[in-house]
């Protein structure tokens, strides 16, 4: 049995290699989008004999390729997508989705899965806008509820909490979209730890070699979304609306979160949250998606 694969998982089979797939998805013409429309997304996929499958969402500007690694060791079935828009290169042509649109594209591409895979049960897991984008899609499946899917666990890692947890997406938000490059400077000076420094320096690699526009607009978007620093009750809000929806609900801080830990551990009653637990790492906010955090976690959602 490979080293880091648990007892209970001794006995399923290896998942295949990582492909990379695509799929078209007509959105409703009365949904979101207003119109109807047909979009492209692609995505990674690592197909396991396991009764879960895990569906992984990027944060801002990246793309499922953060989760490849994790995927090639993985037991579980997994598939990260790549949003509308993050698929690199500088097409002028590729479209800014709004928020609500993005929301839509997900709750589509879940629906296509389960239809897929209709005895495995699902999860969800974000990271940082991916988290974000989780919650909205809660949103979404309340306002439509003959849209939603069932969802068997959730992992949410950073989520966005208000403006104070969103230096980067305010900076990106506010960025001249046909010049962004002197923002993206501004963002790598302010950094002083080394480790902090080697992270933003690839995240920033990452996305400058992408279209800005729709990192832009879904920065601004998710800025738009959230309230100022200080004001907590609409993340509370959303996570309540998300667990209503999914069966274990988990969320994973990065350190920098646990400033907010004392006003937001009042709110995180057993009562209102019976099915939710959080926990705030000594890690830094893109460790989270290192491949010994996610195994980690992966293993107790199972």
């Amino acid at each position: 049995m490979p080293a880091g694969v648990p007892q209970e998982h001794e006995n399923m089979e290896l998942p295949m290699s990582v492909e990379e797939k695509s799929v078209q998805l007509k959105l409703d013409p009365e949904g979101a989008l207003g119109a109807p429309e047909l979009i492209d997304l692609t995505y990674l996929e690592s197909v396991a004999d396991s009764s879960g499958l895990v569906i992984y969402l990027h944060g801002m500007g990246l793309d499922a390729d953060d989760f490849r690694a994790l995927m090639d060791h993985d037991v579980a079935h997994g598939i990260a997508l790549t949003l509308p828009g993050f698929t690199g290169g500088h097409d002028a042509n590729v479209k800014a989705l709004s928020l609500s649109q993005h929301a839509e594209v997900v709750s589509r591409f879940v629906i296509a899965i389960r239809d897929e895979y209709p005895g495995k049960d699902i999860s969800l897991v974000g990271f940082s806008l991916g988290a974000d984008l989780i919650l909205r899609l809660a949103e979404f499946w309340h306002e439509q509820p003959t849209t939603r899917s069932n969802v068997d666990s959730v992992l949410l890692l950073d989520p966005n909490i208000n403006h104070s947890t969103m230096h980067l997406s305010g900076v990106l938000a506010h960025a001249d979209e046909r010049n962004p490059i002197p923002e993206m400077k501004r963002v790598i000076t302010s950094v002083d730890a080394k480790d902090d420094f080697a992270h933003i320096c690839s995240y920033i690699g990452k996305i400058a070699s992408k279209n800005f526009l729709p990192i832009k607009q879904h920065a601004r978007d998710f800025w738009s979304w959230w309230r100022p620093a200080g004001d907590y009750m609409l993340f509370v809000t959303r996570l309540l609306a998300l667990c209503e929806l999914a069966g274990n609900t988990r969320v994973v801080f990065s350190s920098a979160y646990e400033a907010h830990m004392t006003t937001l551990a009042g709110e995180f009653d057993c009562e209102r949250f019976p099915r939710l637990s959080c926990e705030v790492t000594d890690l830094g906010h893109f460790d989270l998606i290192g491949e010994d955090l996610l195994s980690r976690e992966l293993t107790k959602m199972r």
